[in-house]
């Protein structure tokens, strides 16, 4: 029973994990993406974005 109980913690420790750095690398994806986006309409400015 304790090796089972260790198992289940460990298994969902490590869904924990992952899900938290899925979560953390989107967050960084979403501001990588919007650098870039504003990067590219700094550099070219013939339309008004806002």
């Amino acid at each position: 029973m304790y090796e089972f109980f260790l198992l289940f913690f460990s298994v969902l420790l490590s869904g924990h994990f992952l899900f938290f750095l899925y979560a953390f690398h989107a967050a960084i994806s979403i501001r990588y993406w919007f650098a870039i986006d504003i990067a590219i309409r700094y550099r070219y400015r013939s339309y008004r974005a806002f």
